[in-house]
């Protein structure tokens, strides 16, 4: 069956959070009524989670597939590979912690559904505390620079129509860029609140 909406989540390293951002997630989308499935995408440094990722797929087979890269691959390589594998028409991606609300998944798929090619939401209230401040200034200034006025360009929680990544190739560490790519490339980008 075709899917709605594909989950990238890229794993890098191990993650306390990882179980119950994949709880919270799932619960989340059950809420939306979409056909849905989750892709972690493992990179070779990902050893630890690996035997996490594997029991969340031994649970849900028919919802989560479990990509594993054989070679040491950047993260924009990685989410492209994912992006290259997923069945859903909406694209997601979120990181193995929390940095929003799950809440704000269902708000992000309502704005590409209605009206966004790309909907963000900007790290919140569970983003970690010890860079928020270099983290906002660092946000400002490419904000600035690409003359945009969105508050936090490199958050991971994004959803996307598919053909935004097909129109905008990743390399190097563009990934953390994709707002600001994609309305540059003259996409309708959406900054999402992360909470209600």
């Amino acid at each position: 069956m075709s899917k709605n909406l594909s989950v990238l989540i890229p794993v890098h390293e191990p993650s306390d959070e990882l179980v119950a951002v994949h709880e919270e997630t799932v619960a989340e989308l059950e809420t939306l009524g979409l056909e849905f499935e989750i892709l972690y995408l493992l990179g070779t440094l990902a050893s630890a989670p690996a035997d996490q990722v594997r029991a969340l797929q031994e649970k849900d087979p028919e919802r989560v597939r479990v990509l594993q890269f054989g070679t040491t691959a950047g993260q924009s390589a990685v989410i492209s590979a994912g992006f290259a594998e997923a069945e859903g028409e909406i694209l997601i991606t979120i990181p193995p912690c929390f940095e929003v609300e799950a809440s704000a998944l269902g708000r992000l798929v309502e704005a590409v559904q209605q009206r966004a090619d790309l909907a963000f939401a900007p790290r919140g209230a569970r983003e970690p505390g010890g860079g928020r401040l270099q983290s906002r200034l660092f946000n400002r200034i490419v904000s600035w620079a690409a003359g945009t006025e969105f508050s936090d360009v490199t958050t991971d929680t994004r959803a996307m129509r598919r053909r935004v990544m097909d129109e905008i190739p990743l390399y190097g560490e563009f990934h953390r860029y994709l707002p600001v790519l994609a309305d540059r490339s003259g996409f309708n980008v959406e900054e999402v609140p992360a909470q209600e």
